[in-house]
């Protein structure tokens, strides 16, 4: 979803307030039940464009203004059939929202404007297909979210908040640890609990929440509070171990 200028509203407590101000009936009020207020976005199926909510259209789809916006990569709106269509050079995914190459050009394959793997980019200088900011190869040869530990090059290949050291990936901050049952960095002195939290992890006064458990931040506000979520079983590491600063 789209979120609005915030020109033309702050906050909403439900959908009828996103429609008056902004005068559009394609918003509505994103809020946490938690929460006594949200933030007005663009619902489902809708892009933002400047302070109006179009509908995401597919390929093969009616353009133009009255009808919505193409989306995707390498989709435009053609002006001669007035239809959403793909590059020259280019063909339409299954689920007709992007467009990839007419012959398939994997990762480290040679490439003029787009890779068929859609987490990669065609660099412009070597002209080959590399994982996007934040990914990197899998051993099948796609590209996927770069985990812990996983084998870098270039701190490019990590995700954000992790660097390329001694060729894995490993946390950007000397005082941070990797903690497997949040997926995340955090800071070797950060507390954890299911009251208060903070949405910043890797700093001292960093409050998480505990394995299970998610921070919840309302719009406006600082500071959140844990609330209970349903997770995949997974390994936790135990709270001490973060919270002792050991």
């Amino acid at each position: 979803m789209s979120t609005i200028s915030k020109k033309q509203v702050d906050f909403c407590w439900s959908n009828v307030g996103c429609e008056k101000e902004s005068n559009d009936k394609n918003f509505v009020c994103k809020r946490e039940k938690e929460c006594n207020s949200g933030i007005c976005v663009c619902k489902e199926g809708y892009i933002l464009d400047g302070d109006r909510c179009f509908r995401e259209l597919k390929i093969g789809e009616d353009c133009g203004r009255n009808h919505g916006m193409c989306v995707g990569r390498g989709v435009f709106c053609s002006d001669l059939t007035k239809k959403c269509v793909c590059l020259d050079g280019t063909k339409s995914t299954d689920d007709k929202r992007n467009c990839v190459p007419n012959e398939d050009t994997p990762v480290d394959a040679k490439c003029s404007r787009f890779c068929t793997d859609l987490n990669a980019v065609c660099e412009k200088d070597s002209h080959r297909c590399r994982c996007k900011l934040g990914y990197s190869k899998s051993l099948k040869g796609d590209c996927r979210l770069a985990e812990f530990q996983d084998i870098c090059k270039l701190d490019y290949d990590c995700r954000l908040g992790m660097k390329c050291l001694f060729g894995e990936c490993h946390c950007e901050d000397i005082d941070s640890v990797f903690v497997s049952s949040l997926n995340t960095c955090v800071h070797r002195k950060a507390s954890v609990g299911n009251t208060n939290c903070t949405e910043h992890t890797t700093m001292e006064d960093s409050r998480l929440c505990s394995y299970g458990y998610r921070c919840l931040v309302c719009p406006f506000r600082s500071t959140g509070y844990c609330v209970k979520e349903a997770v995949k079983p997974t390994m936790a590491v135990p709270q001490k171990d973060i919270s002792s600063g050991k």
